[in-house]
């Protein structure tokens, strides 16, 4: 890949990488049942667009039954008919019961920032309408980091993909649990860029053994609490 590397980088910049989350205000759960999370992703998709789509609900209603399945399913070929002004490139995603990761390419000016003000702001009307509350779902401040090096998007990847493994998610919380790396795994169909990451292994079993190394590094480190510290936070 041969990226360059930035020590310094104000904003956000086209053909960059960066790793972004957030997490539910006061430790509030962001996603209840399935169907949230399933909306979750769906939102992902939808609304990497700088077109304006209108309503969700209207969008989703104007769907037909096959291409709705395809996008739960997690598939590309929406993306490749549909989406031809994406804000983003998605690398890696987990949303979590509390909070989320998502590893974004900016490929249109602002991209990212706009594509997170859509998505957060649709994904919290969808929350608050269902469940009757009020208020901001997310903390106003999301963490980011830029990626600077192809050693870092690797790492960063496993983190993200595996990371309700990073905080031991278990039992019936699991069900809650959307994440990219059966994409990365080929245990389903998705639509995220994952060459970019394999690209840099022989195949998908040396990518798994490099994975699972790191997990249990970083369990070990506990690196989330750095992380959440980045924002305010504390899991």
């Amino acid at each position: 890949m041969g990226r360059k590397r930035l020590d310094y980088f104000p904003g956000f910049a086209n053909d960059e990488y960066y790793h972004i989350f957030n997490h539910g205000v006061e430790d509030c759960l962001i996603t209840r049942d399935i169907h949230d999370s399933d909306r979750f992703v769906l939102l992902l998709q939808l609304l990497n667009t700088g077109k304006v789509i209108g309503s969700i609900q209207e969008t989703l209603s104007s769907i037909d039954k096959t291409t709705l399945r395809i996008l739960l399913s997690g598939s590309d070929k929406y993306k490749r008919k549909d989406n031809t002004d994406p804000l983003v490139e998605l690398v890696a995603y987990c949303l979590n019961p509390n909070h989320f990761h998502l590893i974004l390419k900016q490929v249109s000016e602002n991209g990212v920032p706009l594509f997170l003000q859509k998505f957060t702001m649709a994904y919290s009307k969808y929350i608050n309408t269902k469940y009757q509350r009020k208020g901001a779902l997310f903390y106003r401040k999301y963490g980011r980091r830029h990626i600077a090096t192809d050693e870092y998007l690797i790492h960063a990847s496993t983190y993200v993909s595996l990371n309700d493994r990073v905080h031991g998610i278990q039992s019936d919380n699991c069900a809650l649990v959307r994440s990219s790396w059966q994409e990365y795994m080929e245990q389903m169909p998705g639509f995220c860029n994952k060459e970019v990451v394999l690209a840099s292994f022989d195949n998908k079993v040396d990518y798994n053994n490099y994975a699972m190394d790191a997990l249990h590094i970083m369990r070990e480190r506990k690196v989330d609490d750095a992380e959440m510290k980045e924002i305010g936070l504390d899991l």
